[in-house]
């Protein structure tokens, strides 16, 4: 049997939690990065970030004034880096990645800025995976460990992260338009690494800014 199986799964309050199409929350944070790329709209970028988490804490049943809320926006920097530890197979160790805090600071450079918003969106969107998903293939963040090839050569080589469902073509007439036409509107190789025709974000550490 996989011992995974049960290793990360929602815990019980999810299993009747309401799933939203497009939480207020991140109305903001969206607000808060064309703030911050295009100077788009007139309020200030701070205030949409904060009103960001505030929303996701009310979101989950807390006050935009409560403790909780005051201790975690606070975290000017990242309290340790969280390495991640495998109980099973310490082969999959990991070093953690996230040194950002939450604070919003205005001097941070933008890129920090942008990782700090895309990070409190994705928190704040938990358990809509395919925002995230999208968010870490256009942006690099949230941060997340390398991803292992898992043997068919599809991520690999320069693959760090899945971003695509690769065509199954165990069907002829499928497997024939995708050799046809398929392949050519992609733009690339049947594999998980190739980018959508959207995912063209620079993620090596600058995203146009």
């Amino acid at each position: 049997s996989n011992r995974y199986m049960s290793y990360s799964t929602p815990t019980s309050k999810f299993s009747m939690h309401p799933i939203a199409l497009f939480k207020l929350s991140e109305v903001y944070f969206l607000k808060a990065e064309a703030k911050l790329r295009w100077n788009i709209g007139s309020e200030v970028l701070s205030y949409l970030y904060q009103q960001g988490i505030k929303q996701s804490f009310v979101d989950e049943g807390f006050g935009k004034t409560s403790s909780e809320y005051t201790q975690y926006y606070n975290q000017s920097e990242a309290d340790i880096e969280v390495d991640y530890v495998d109980p099973l197979n310490s082969y999959n160790n990991a070093e953690g990645l996230v040194t950002i805090g939450v604070k919003w600071n205005n001097s941070d450079p933008k890129e920090v800025q942008l990782e700090k918003i895309i990070t409190q969106k994705y928190i704040a969107n938990y358990p809509q995976g395919l925002e995230a998903w999208n968010d870490l293939r256009r942006t690099g963040y949230p941060r997340i460990f390398p991803v292992d090839d898992i043997g068919d050569g599809s991520l690999s080589p320069g693959g760090k992260m899945i971003r695509r469902i690769i065509w199954d073509q165990r069907d002829a007439s499928t497997a024939e338009d995708i050799l046809s036409s398929g392949l050519d509107a992609l733009g690339g190789g049947n594999y998980q690494r190739t980018r959508l025709w959207w995912d063209t974000g620079n993620t090596a550490g600058n995203n146009g800014l």
